[in-house]
């Protein structure tokens, strides 16, 4: 008889895992508690826009993306435009790719490109190197890496091996940008992931979905049961049987299940947990910021794709991303999304919308006085990203190699050593081929 499975979550992890134990020959029902699957990889459309709500690209040589993006017959697009960082009331394009690119660069002053320009081409050979230069295994990478190069805080590590200029400027602001938080509270070995994707074109050249995220969800989802409006309420054991009890809908029993959503919901409805799935759930914390998007004229950023605001340059936007670089426009019209720094977002979390506009319009126009906005949309993110602390990076190490599938209950997404879009994904594939090796 098929092995029965719930899936908890329908973002990318938990599709991963669907779609694959579905292929394997489970029976396998997924349970979303939005009204919408995806996840962060979701889209949503207004006025004639198709606008992605979370992970809005992704690079190059994601491997595991990109392998499900083929199988599905999706179309792939490179997004062109430049990384730039904002500095002394200019922006300064992002490119270390040759020697020249770091002499020309005016994001740091000569001393910092020195120390830089030595850093990076040190890692070209190094063993730091050959753990972080691949992001299509990063989910992996986080978990073999050794834990000297994952103690203390890539803020302190920057500062100490190549500037304090380096680290507010560069490091902080990619930490801010891709992990909506501060560089002091993730592990020291995200400057070696750094390393590699500001010199190489394949880390370094984004990419999304044309049609929107949303499109890679759905191709998933078109292959399984999905139940969308169903928030889990209770996972219980019943006589060798998982019991789901998702909201308004009657009790399911399985035989395994997947909870692919963050820890904070996870540590809500698990009723039972065991004291190792209760004690790694539990360490797990989560940054916040709010997206803020405004219509602005077409051409008003002119080549810029991705704008990084460092905090000390301001204190309210962490990041900008210009979505006609994507294609995104209607008529005369594109959107610019405005990403915030984390501190800022505690502020304004529980604020009217009406506000949160205001305010981040009035920051923006210090950035860019002559692009004039329209309010469109905005987003609060209570769980944006969690924070890959060495602490957090170790237990889940060991969680993952001990304990991960206690009572037929395996843990799948981002938090698990597997952040951004890619490790989300291979989190779910890994977590699938567990199974299938166990189960079936």
């Amino acid at each position: 008889m098929k092995k029965t499975v719930a899936v908890i979550g329908a973002g990318i992890a938990g599709l991963t895992a669907a779609y694959e134990l579905h292929k394997a020959g489970f029976r396998v029902t997924v349970f979303e508690a939005n009204k919408y699957i995806g996840g962060r990889m979701s889209s949503l459309s207004a006025d004639g826009f198709i606008f992605d709500r979370g992970a809005d690209f992704f690079v190059l040589n994601y491997k595991s993306i990109r392998h499900y993006i083929r199988e599905f017959g999706l179309v792939l697009k490179k997004i062109p435009g430049d990384h730039v960082v904002f500095r002394n009331k200019g922006f300064h394009r992002l490119a270390f790719h040759s020697l020249g690119d770091i002499i020309s660069s005016r994001a740091v002053g000569i001393w910092s490109k020195l120390r830089l320009g030595l850093f990076l081409l040190r890692q070209q050979g190094s063993d730091a190197s050959s753990y972080f230069r691949d992001v299509g295994t990063i989910a992996q990478t986080l978990n073999t890496v050794p834990e000297s190069l994952l103690r203390g805080n890539a803020h302190a590590l920057a500062s100490k091996l190549i500037s304090e200029e380096v680290a507010d400027y560069l490091i902080d602001s990619f930490t801010r940008t891709m992990h909506f938080h501060s560089s002091k509270e993730i592990t020291g070995g995200l400057l070696y992931l750094v390393a590699p994707m500001f010199v190489s074109d394949e880390l370094s050249t984004l990419c999304c979905v044309s049609g929107g995220m949303q499109k890679l969800a759905d191709a998933f989802a078109r292959q399984l049961t999905v139940h969308v409006n169903a928030p889990v309420e209770h996972i219980t054991q019943n006589n060798g049987d998982l019991v789901v009890t998702p909201t308004g809908k009657k009790k399911c029993c399985f035989d395994i299940v997947v909870i692919a959503t963050p820890a904070t919901k996870v540590r809500s409805f698990l009723d039972s947990p065991t004291k190792e799935q209760k004690a790694v759930l539990q360490q797990v914390t989560y940054a916040q910021t709010i997206t803020v998007s405004y219509k602005i004229l077409t051409h008003s950023l002119k080549n810029i794709q991705c704008a990084y605001i460092p905090y000390k340059e301001n204190k309210v936007i962490a990041e900008f991303t210009n979505e006609e670089k994507k294609g995104i426009s209607a008529g005369a019209y594109s959107l610019v999304s405005i990403g915030l720094h984390e501190e800022a977002a505690k502020k304004l979390m529980k604020q009217s919308d009406e506000h949160i506009f205001a305010v981040v319009k009035d920051e923006f126009q210090k950035l860019c006085p002559q692009v004039k906005v329209q309010n469109f949309v905005l987003m609060r993110h209570s769980e944006a990203m969690p924070k890959f602390s060495y602490r957090h990076i170790m237990r889940v190490r060991r969680f993952l190699a001990h304990d991960q599938g206690q009572n037929n209950i395996y843990f799948a997404g981002d938090w698990l050593n597997s952040p951004w879009a890619e490790g989300a994904c291979a989190s779910g594939a890994t977590v699938a081929k567990m199974i299938i090796n166990k189960h079936r």
